[in-house]
């Protein structure tokens, strides 16, 4: 019992396994959300024009960059796993609207993409290097690992993206509300 006080209460030295795992899989999920490669070809499909896309893709651009500060400073506030959390949840709800949306939901959809890529923007590395104690190499390594998830989880974001949407123009954003659903779950087994 007393080991576990410790570990509950005090970050450690150096992450276990668990929490490495945990970490690495939430990475190539958020990195493999199959809507992100075909994004405005499903939108396209949905029978949205392009200057309509361009538009959503222009209030994405903008909301994420007006949102990455203020987020930040949330991250220093109420610790990093709570805006991992936030990050995977509105990706799910942008993912979902997108599913079921037209018009002013499209905004909507958007607007939550943006607040899910700022609040994780940067925030998965910064929890990592406090996870690893300011071990440096450790830090090297499990940030390495990470990297080479996100190509993979990318690569197979492509992929699937396309699978998906030969199969319907939603497919790809509902599979992606699944699988951010599943990352704020595995966000919330990390240790604050």
């Amino acid at each position: 019992m007393r080991r576990f006080l410790s570990i509950s209460t005090s970050p450690p030295s150096r992450p276990t396994e668990a929490w490495e795992r945990t970490l690495l899989t939430y990475r190539f999920i958020t990195a493999a959300l199959p809507y992100l490669p075909v994004a405005s070809l499903c939108l396209a499909a949905q029978g949205l024009s392009w200057p309509q896309i361009l538009q959503l893709a222009a209030l994405y651009s903008v909301a994420s960059a007006a949102l990455m500060i203020p987020l930040a400073i949330g991250a220093e506030r109420w610790g990093a796993r709570r805006m991992l959390r936030l990050s995977a949840f509105a990706i799910a709800l942008g993912a979902a609207l997108s599913v079921i949306g037209h018009g002013e939901l499209m905004w909507a959809a958007q607007l939550s993409f943006a607040l899910g890529a700022a609040a994780d923007a940067g925030v998965d590395s910064a929890y990592l290097w406090s996870m690893c104690g300011g071990c440096t190499d450790q830090y090297r390594r499990m940030e390495a690992h990470a990297t080479m998830l996100r190509i993979a989880g990318g690569a197979l974001g492509v992929v699937g993206g396309a699978l998906l949407l030969a199969y319907a123009p939603v497919a790809p954003f509902a599979v992606a509300a699944l699988m951010a659903v599943a990352a704020a779950g595995l966000a919330s087994q990390l240790p604050e």
